[in-house]
Order: C-alpha cells, then sequence, then structure tokens
C-alpha cells in the first residue's frame, strides 16, 4: 500500500506546475529524493483534520440509524454497523489525539502512508451498508437522507484525504462502485437524471483530489528547496552544522579568527559549553587536539601557534585525548581565500568528525597486520616496517625458538600453550627499553628489531633477555617453565635485505640450539657456514637416499664400509659392523652424525634407517653363514610400531637368515621401555636377531638393571677401553660388566681398542670380541669379503651366550 501511495504520489507531482519548480529543478526528482519528508508531511496534514472527521462519521452513524427508527425500517443489523463503525472511528481517534500529543517524525516510511489507506478502503466499506441497506426502500425521504449523506462522506473524504491521493481516491471511488447499483434501484424514472448528476459529481470530485493533491505537493517541494537553498547560503556565510553535529563549515578571517562560526565549531568539537577564544588555535587548545598521524604533528604546533605562518592550504587529522567525550578523531581542512593581488582576505574551511571511520580503519589494519593472539606485529607488517627502519643506522635482529611450548601443551593444556606465548610476547615487548619493533613470525618464533647505539651493550640487553624468556610464569597455581633459544645478526651497512638478516639470524639460533635449549648465539661468518652446510645436506639428503633419481649430481652417494668385530681367542672376524659413509661432490666427506641430523631434519630418519639396513643385508647374505652383520638403530626406529616387521622383511628380500643380524641400540633407548620398544625388542628376538647395547658406561650406565636389559651383547663404550690399562676405574667398570654378562648370559665387545696395552688389559677380563684400530680399520664390502677369504682357520660358530644360533 505504501508503495503504491508513493508511485501515485510522483505521478501527481509530475503534473504540478509542468514538473518543473521556479528554480529549474525537477519537482518529481524532489520529491523522490526527499520521499521520507514527504510521507511525514502527508501523515501529518491527514492527522491534522481527522479527529474532526472521525467526529463527523460518528454524528452521521447516529443520524442514519435515528432515520432508520423514524421511518420504522430499524433492523439488529443495523446496530451492529453502527457499534462496527463507531469502534473503528474511535480507534482510528485515539491514535490521531496520541500522534498529535507526540511530536512527529522528521521522515516516515511507506508503511505510514499504506496505514492511511488501508483505514480509507475500510471506513469507505463500512459507510457502503447504508446504501445496500436503503436499497429498494418504500420511503422516498430515506433513500433521499441516504443520497445526501454518501455524497457528503465522499466530498468530506476528499477534503480530509487529499494530501494522500491514493488514500482519497480509494475512499470515493469504493463509494461510488456501491452507489451506481443504489441509483439503479432505488430512483426508478428518475434514474437516468439520477445517474447523470453522479457521474458529474464523481468527476469534480476527482478533479478537486487532483488539484489539491498537487497543489500540496507544490508547496511542499517549494518548502524542501527552500531549506536546502538555506543550507547552501549558510554554507556560504560560513555556519553551516549539521543536525547530527558531525561536522560544520566556517569561514575565519586571514588571523583564522572563526568569529561567530567559532561556537559550531566548539559544538562540532563536542565544547557544548566553550567560553574560550574564537581563533581557532583557541578551540585546538580547547579540545585538546593533537595529531592523529605522525606526518601532521609539525602542522598541528603550527595552527596552534597565534604567530604562525599558515599554509595557504591544509587537511589534517587531530585526535582527542578523550577527556571531554570520548576518543574522537576530525578532519580538519581550510583553505585562503586572497585578492587578485594576493592579499590575505579569509580562510574557509571544514571540521567533520571522522571517528567512525578511522576506528574501523584501525580494526581492519589491526586484523591485518597484528597476531590476535599477541597482539605483536605479524611477519607481513614487521618486514613494512623493518624495511623502513634500515635506513635509519645500525640494527639488530634477534631471532627467538620457544623450545618447550609442546611440553607445555601436552602436560598443562593448549590453554597454558597460549598463555606461554603471550607471556613470551610480552617479555619482548619490554625488551630494550620497550623501543624494539617486535613481532610474532609464526608458531613458536618471534623476531625482534632493535637499533643499535653502541653493540656491545645491546648484546648485554639481549641477554638479559635471555634470562627473562627463560623464567618460569605463573598459570593456573603452576609454576610453569619457560625454554627459548635466541640467535641474532648486527647489520650495520643498512643493505642487507630484512629477509636476509631473518635468514641468518635463524642461522645463528640453529647454531645455538646445537648447544642445548635456551642458548643464544651472534651471527658470524663461521656461523653463517656451518648452518648454511647444514641447510645442503638436508637438502641434497632426499636425492642421496633415492638412486633413481640419475639427474642428481649427489644421487646414490651414500655408501657403507665395515669394521670387522673379532673374537677374542684368534682374532678372526666373526662379524662387521656398518658405518654409513657420504661423500658429497661439494663438502666432501660427511660424517654419519651429520647424515643422520639432516635426515631427521627433513623427516626422513626412517628412511635412512631402512635404506641402511636393506644395504647392509644384500652384502652381508654373500658372506660365510656364521659371519654376524650388525647396524646401529635409532631412537625413532625402536618407537615405530611396524620397526619390526620393516626389518624382518628386508632380511628376508636379501636371503639373509635373522639369526645373523644384530641390532645396535643405545642404552638411552634400552632405558625408556616404552611399549613400543619393548614390543619390537620381542618381536626381533623372537626370529633370532640379536640386540646389542651400544656405547655400554657412557653417561647412562645403571648396573643395578643389568638384568633388565632384554638384550644379547654389551658393547662397551670406547671411553671406558681406552686407557683402561692405566685407569683403575675403567678396570673395575670391565670387571663388573663381564661379571654381570657371565650372570646373565650375555656376551660382551670391547670397542676402540688401538693398542696393544688396551687388549691385553680387556682380554684379561674375558671380554668375547674386539672392535677397534688395533685390528681392523673400516673397509669396503669387498675388502671385507676379501679379509673373511684370507682367514686361514676354519669357521667356527661362537657357542657361548645367546651369540649362538646359524
Amino acid at each position: 500500500m505504501g508503495r503504491a501511495s508513493d508511485a501515485l504520489t510522483l505521478y501527481m507531482c509530475s503534473f504540478a506546475q509542468g514538473g518543473v519548480s521556479h528554480d529549474g529543478s525537477d519537482d518529481t526528482s524532489v520529491v523522490e529524493h526527499q520521499m521520507g519528508r514527504v510521507r511525514a508531511a502527508q501523515v501529518r496534514a491527514v492527522f491534522g483534520i481527522a479527529p474532526l472527521v472521525m467526529l463527523s462519521t460518528a454524528v452521521n452513524i447516529g443520524t442514519f440509524v435515528a432515520t432508520r427508527m423514524i421511518v420504522g425500517d430499524v433492523t439488529a443489523l443495523d446496530g451492529v454497523w453502527a457499534a462496527v463503525g463507531l469502534w473503528v472511528s474511535g480507534v482510528f481517534l485515539v491514535r490521531m489525539m496520541r500522534k498529535r500529543r507526540q511530536a512527529f517524525r522528521s521522515v516516515s516510511s511507506a508503511r505510514g502512508t499504506g496505514v492511511i489507506v488501508l483505514h480509507s478502503a475500510c471506513v469507505a466499506l463500512i459507510w457502503t451498508y447504508p446504501l445496500l441497506a436503503v436499497v429498494q426502500s418504500q420511503s422516498p425521504g430515506e433513500v433521499m437522507f441516504t443520497g445526501i449523506l454518501i455524497t457528503g462522506l465522499m466530498s468530506a473524504g476528499a477534503i480530509a484525504l487529499y494530501p494522500v491521493p491514493l488514500a482519497a481516491v480509494t475512499f470515493v471511488f469504493i463509494i461510488a462502485l456501491v452507489a451506481l447499483p443504489f441509483v439503479f434501484l432505488s430512483f426508478g424514472a428518475l434514474t437516468v437524471p439520477a445517474l447523470i448528476i453522479c457521474v458529474v459529481f464523481l468527476v469534480l470530485v476527482a478533479t478537486a483530489i487532483r488539484r489539491h493533491s498537487q497543489h500540496f505537493l507544490s508547496e511542499l517541494v517549494g518548502k524542501l528547496q527552500a531549506e536546502h537553498q538555506r543550507d547552501m547560503i549558510n554554507l556560504l556565510i560560513g555556519t553551516y552544522h549539521s543536525e547530527d553535529g558531525a561536522h560544520c563549515l566556517w569561514q575565519a578571517d586571514a588571523n583564522l579568527d572563526l568569529g561567530q562560526a567559532s561556537a559550531l565549531a566548539a559544538r562540532t568539537l563536542g565544547m557544548s559549553h566553550y567560553r574560550g577564544g574564537s581563533r581557532l588555535s583557541d578551540l585546538m587548545r580547547g579540545a585538546h587536539l593533537h595529531a592523529y598521524r605522525a606526518a601532521d604533528t609539525a602542522l598541528v604546533q603550527a595552527l596552534g601557534d597565534p604567530q604562525g605562518a599558515w599554509p595557504a592550504q591544509f587537511s589534517l587529522l587531530v585526535e582527542t585525548d578523550g577527556d571531554l567525550t570520548g576518543r574522537r578523531v576530525f578532519e580538519l581542512a581550510a583553505r585562503k581565500a586572497t585578492l587578485a593581488d594576493d592579499t590575505p582576505l579569509s580562510f574557509n574551511g571544514y571540521i567533520r568528525d571522522r571517528t567512525a571511520e578511522v576506528v574501523a580503519d584501525e580494526v581492519v589494519e589491526r586484523l591485518a597486520s597484528r597476531d590476535a593472539l599477541t597482539g605483536l606485529l605479524n611477519y607481513v607488517a614487521f618486514k613494512r616496517q623493518a624495511r623502513e627502519k634500515m635506513a635509519s643506522g645500525p640494527l639488530l635482529l634477534v631471532f627467538v625458538d620457544a623450545d618447550n611450548l609442546k611440553m607445555v601443551n601436552d602436560t598443562f593444556g593448549h590453554a597454558a600453550g597460549d598463555a606461554a606465548i603471550r607471556t613470551l610476547g610480552i617479555r619482548l615487548r619490554r625488551s630494550f627499553g620497550g623501543q624494539a619493533l617486535v613481532c610474532r613470525k609464526g608458531g613458536n618464533e618471534f623476531l625482534l628489531l632493535v637499533d643499535v647505539v653502541d653493540l656491545a651493550q645491546d648484546l648485554l640487553q639481549a641477554e638479559d633477555l635471555q634470562s627473562a624468556l627463560n623464567s618460569p610464569f605463573a598459570y593456573a597455581g603452576h609454576q610453569i617453565p619457560l625454554a627459548a633459544t635466541l640467535g641474532a645478526v648486527h647489520e650495520a651497512s643498512g643493505s642487507l635485505p630484512i629477509e636476509e638478516m631473518v635468514l641468518r639470524a635463524d642461522r645463528a639460533q640453529a647454531q645455538a640450539r646445537t648447544r642445548g635449549r635456551g642458548e643464544f648465539q651472534l651471527y658470524d661468518a663461521e656461523v653463517g657456514e656451518r648452518v648454511r652446510r647444514e641447510r645442503v645436506l638436508a637438502r641434497d639428503i632426499h636425492a642421496a637416499l633415492d638412486p633413481s633419481v640419475a639427474s642428481s649430481p649427489v644421487a646414490g652417494e651414500l655408501s657403507l664400509a665395515f669394521q670387522p668385530i673379532v673374537r677374542a681367542g684368534d682374532g678372526s672376524a666373526a662379524g662387521a659392523e656398518a658405518l654409513l659413509r657420504w661423500t658429497h661432490p661439494t663438502l666432501g666427506a660427511i660424517s654419519p652424525e651429520k647424515i643422520v641430523g639432516a635426515a631427521s631434519s627433513e623427516g626422513l630418519g626412517a628412511a635412512l634407517t631402512d635404506y641402511v639396513i636393506a644395504q647392509a643385508c644384500a652384502e652381508a647374505a654373500a658372506w660365510p653363514a656364521p659371519v654376524f652383520l650388525s647396524v646401529n638403530v635409532r631412537p625413532w626406529d625402536m618407537s615405530d610400531p611396524d620397526f619390526a616387521n620393516r626389518v624382518l622383511s628386508a632380511c628376508s628380500r636379501a636371503g639373509l637368515s635373522a639369526a645373523r643380524l644384530w641390532l645396535e641400540i643405545t642404552e638411552e633407548e634400552m632405558m625408556e621401555e616404552t611399549p613400543y620398544v619393548m614390543r619390537n625388542i620381542q618381536s626381533l628376538r623372537a626370529k633370532g636377531v640379536r640386540l646389542a647395547i651400544d656405547d655400554f658406561g657412557a653417561g647412562y650406565s645403571a648396573m643395578g638393571h643389568f638384568d633388565r636389559y632384554p638384550c644379547d651383547v654389551v658393547k662397551i663404550d670406547r671411553a671406558v677401553v681406552q686407557g683402561c690399562h692405566e685407569r683403575a676405574v675403567s678396570r673395575i667398570v670391565l670387571d663388573a660388566v663381564q661379571a654381570m654378562a657371565q650372570a646373565s648370559d650375555v656376551q660382551v665387545v670391547a670397542e676402540g681398542v688401538e693398542i696393544a696395552a688396551e687388549f691385553d688389559c680387556a682380554s684379561a677380563r674375558g671380554v668375547d670380541y674386539f672392535q677397534g684400530y688395533f685390528y681392523h680399520r673400516p673397509m669396503t664390502a669387498a675388502e671385507f669379503s676379501a679379509l673373511l677369504a684370507r682367514q686361514a682357520a676354519p669357521w667356527v660358530a661362537p657357542v657361548s651366550g645367546r651369540a649362538t644360533g646359524g
């Protein structure tokens, strides 16, 4: 209804004064643009006369019922109709009176005019009843009275409802539609003249509605245009102030004295009771304005100086300190007007409240540039700001890696892990006097960038930071330990890209980690080269483990050497330990420890173990049956639930009996005794694989737990064997190990035997096997096969302990 009413209003407006107002503007476009205010004016106009119309409606209802009583035609239906009509009129009258007591809104929705149209239709339908009730009445007076009553009602409705054309037309034409059959049935021979009179009257009423509606709309358009012109005039004379107080325009003289406009400007700035001076500098001091952007600081100071040399044009953002009306941000702009000879005349400017816009921008910027958990810069924003600092002088970049975050999550829960990250962020923010640029790079990694004035002093502060980051924090009644490893790089030239600085600091951090957790390392050329080598190895280990990559210069260059393990009785080779080798095309010979570290860093630990076992088993399968193969395995191997199956499958593919395979496990790994470790050990030993405790006596010895180890061989670490003929403690250890080995039916291998005295000392204590340079250095598979062929004595299988088997 409301939209249909708007459409008819615009149609009526198109005919008002030809559709063009006196200033040349299109009335229709003005009304359409201001439709909310037009509706409000229509509602006010109708409500202004509606109480009188409702009162007359009640009177007319009463007179119609009285007439029916006089002529004797009154019925119960007449009473019902009268009650409904009076109730509708009363309800509408009450709503009208309530509305008149309240302030009308300046704009109205389509619903407001829609309600008026709907109510008009309802009233018109109510007044069709009298026409239907007196049809074929035997009383000419009653018919005449009803005709006069309805005619008057149509005229009154048109007069009352013309501000809303659709309401007026709906009211009149509903009654007219019912009046036509009334005339046909009630006037007999006078029907034709009555119809002519009705049609002429209806045309007159419709014309009156159109003309009155057009006059109403023309007056309304004129009022709206007058208000617009008033605002334009205020704009030109500098006294415009928006209704919501969000902005104002002002004019000042050449000395930036706003005069009368100062009151408007003061209200816009939130100073409703301002009694200070009228100069712009006075207003700025009164509102406690300061620059929102760093680039505007100097201009704000200049504008705040009564004697300042102001620019001819300026635009800046200023911010209040929040003491008066809360934090607000304003755009303050002006342009100087001059005469032809450049004589200063005045300033024309505006103040606009930008608070909501600026706050929205800040939220977007915070989401785009800040880490949600810590509030620190994210890596993208950090790099952008770091590049801006590069030209400011020497810089120190610190790379921080939280070491024990996984332990905190696993032990205390992820909420504690989040608290640990936040704690690290707070401590980093407070470091270096709060002057550092800090970001969370991701996960448990942070970056800190600080201007260097005194490198030695800054390094001392970095050490203080290291201490702070490795101090526990309180959470949920617990003192939770923190551990962080730090690497740093110093850049004095300003030419090094920030990405390269981060890479070098990361390399220094990686080097610090090799010494343990919580360490600090400053990057230098030696550190860079060492870490570079490690990363080259980590990159190339993939190709080295895949001989099928023929195009790679490092493909297939992993190899095995074999160091013989000899019998104590005759020195003959009973077996050999497989040792991993890698001759890198650019880095040269790589130690087994470096190879394992590279594989571990790339998640290839299991692949490396499978490669070594497969290659070693393939070589050992060609050795005489009693000769055994010994292979080292790593902690991650024994923890793999499928490790035993992998080993046994490798033996089967190579054609090597599982009983000829030794697996060397560090004492540290044996002492874990986790379910997976113990299950793998049991499965392997059940198939004949012999397990050897490697490096026994080197840091993890627990003689009292010797009998708990499910093993077949104990390999005494070289640190115990070397110099044993000169050190009483070593001899005591050898005696104790040998005694417990005999009691447990376990064989003993002495590692690292290099001289005859060491051999004699260990041999005197009943050691079963020897391994070391005193007998043989590591050799190739072909050399070991040749050694076996040269052995003159016939092969005899070992008979002591669990080393037996074929």
